[in-house]
């Protein structure tokens, strides 16, 4: 795990200041950095290309070409005058070292994007755009210093993009940058690598609330005592409504992620104790007596090709972990749902409760997130979509109740274009709940603390790897109060979950096949 920042400026005045550096010696130390990973991924000889700009990311082109001219071809392209002071010196020192100029953009090895860096914000002028196209074409391996031109991370937060470089590595300059690791930044950043300024990280780094998660951070559950039985890994129960398949997609991967034992629960909140308001399970058999035949011909078809989960007509006894949302439908029009829910929520053996998709659009899951019995228990799993309806029931963006489908839809995109600032509201506003935002680089957000997981790929882009993930993250749950199980908070599971599901992901060849099945198999071979 490591650390993110919304800005290095004041990381860097800190290690001036207290290091008794200097500008200039932290612009060498990032041309250094530079041509230390020039050196490991292309030749000598190899025609190299900086493309500078006006600014201190210019400085670092400049200081660069000074540095490796004697190595490699080198040529600039002089994209602005320089006007820092930095940047002046470093042109005028590779001007006198005999480094080559360029008036065009000539296809090459190595081309260097020192255009703008952090520095840019807005819009770019035709003439840029132009550049970056050919910048983007000219070269085998396109490297970004600091930040690819034209990502606008001026907020210290979410990625604006319209047109940038699309670097095959950004070598980000002592610390890491939140904004690289957005989803808009996915597609331009390539791979992520922090080059030092002359002081160890451990010393330029302060303490940050955003977190990168890496492939290492992953623990996975683990049964070490051999003497125990399915109740010691807890015990998951699937509300289920009108689309069953998500349901049981869910509980396939809980039981492949090491719950003890999964339950699908229909018709939820039908049949209620009358003192305790408690939806109570009742023998499947009786039950579908009263059912038509199509339905019983259903159930029949669930219980024959999935054997391993059962039915209840209730909250069975002894679950710990109840899991809601998904293709319920309908299912939360019934008018004991939220009383039945609520009981659930107030029963003694249930831990936990996730919450995922039409959950999001329930007008009472504000109430839920509120209330006393609910605090430390809650995790939420919504997608963009999902989450501007959460979002707009709980406060976090405003309500246009007239809300049109046009209306509906700027809503999604102000939420694909501030991820990282609204789950961190979210995070504020209900500190005790854990939210998993989806997304390319999905968003774990708890009590103002963000964590990134950069490892998901587009594999997963297919229909029902929402629930499989719903199901991970159970079982985790479900594991983590259990007898035999390491203890873990709902932060832990959530965080092993989201990396399990991404990595399974990776185990399939190519990124078109993976179905969520195939998925659910992966999860056994991490």
């Amino acid at each position: 795990m490591k650390k993110l920042y919304q800005s290095s400026a004041n990381l860097d005045k800190r290690a001036i200041s207290k290091f008794l550096l200097s500008e200039e010696i932290l612009m060498e130390n990032a041309a250094n950095a530079l041509a230390s990973l020039i050196s490991r991924i292309t030749h000598k000889k190899s025609v190299i290309t900086i493309v500078c700009g006006s600014g201190d990311n210019g400085g670092d082109g400049y200081a660069l070409a000074r540095k490796i001219r004697g190595d490699y071809l080198v040529r600039v392209y002089e994209a602005k005058e320089p006007k820092s002071t930095l940047c002046k010196l470093q042109a005028q020192r590779a001007q006198v070292c005999g480094v080559e100029w360029t008036k065009k953009i000539l296809p090459c090895d190595v081309v260097v994007d020192c255009l703008f860096g952090s520095g840019f914000s807005g819009e770019l002028g035709s003439e840029f755009v132009a550049l970056l196209g050919q910048m983007n074409s000219c070269a085998r391996v396109k490297i970004a210093c600091d930040i690819p031109s034209g990502l606008d991370i001026s907020n210290g937060f979410d990625t604006r993009v319209k047109e940038a470089f699309r670097a095959d590595y950004t070598l980000c300059m002592g610390a890491l940058k939140i904004g690289l690791f957005s989803d808009n930044a996915k597609d331009f950043v390539g791979e992520v690598i922090v080059g030092d300024l002359g002081v160890s990280r451990e010393d330029y780094e302060v303490q940050s609330p955003f977190f990168l998660l890496e492939e290492s951070d992953l623990v996975l559950p683990q049964r070490r005592e051999k003497s125990c039985h399915k109740g010691d890994f807890g015990y998951v129960a699937f509300i289920c409504g009108e689309k069953l398949g998500a349901s049981v997609l869910a509980a396939k991967s809980a039981l492949r992620m090491g719950a003890g034992k999964v339950s699908l629960i229909k018709d939820f909140g039908k049949d209620l104790d009358k003192d305790s308001g408690v939806a109570v399970a009742k023998d499947f058999s009786d039950s579908t007596q009263r059912e038509s035949s199509q339905s019983k011909s259903s159930d029949f078809a669930l219980i024959a090709t999935n054997p391993e989960i059962m039915l209840e007509r209730g909250l069975p006894k002894g679950a710990n972990v109840l899991v809601v949302g998904m293709g319920l439908g309908l299912g939360l029009k019934n008018t004991n749902f939220k009383t039945a829910l609520k009981s659930a929520l107030a029963n003694s053996s249930v831990d936990f409760v996730v919450l995922d998709a039409d959950m999001c659009y329930a007008e009472f899951v504000a109430e839920l997130l509120s209330d006393e019995v609910a605090q430390g228990k809650i995790v939420l799993t919504p997608h963009p979509k999902e989450f501007a309806s959460l979002a707009k029931i709980c406060s976090i963006l405003e309500d246009s109740s007239q809300a049109n489908e046009g209306q509906a839809s700027q809503e999604i995109d102000l939420v694909l274009q501030n991820r990282f600032s609204l789950a961190l509201k979210f995070s504020q506003t209900y500190p005790k709940a854990t939210l998993l935002l989806k997304g390319a680089n999905s968003i774990i957000a708890q009590n103002g603390k963000l964590y990134i997981n950069p490892l998901g790929s587009q594999a997963l882009a297919k229909g029902g790897s929402g629930d499989v993930l719903c199901g991970v993250i159970a079982a985790y749950l479900a594991q983590s109060v259990a007898k035999a199980a390491q203890k873990k908070s709902p932060l832990d599971c959530t965080i092993n979950a989201s990396l399990a599901h991404a990595l399974a992901s990776h185990r399939e060849k190519n990124s078109y096949a993976l179905t969520p099945l195939l998925l659910i198999e992966h999860l056994g071979n991490l």
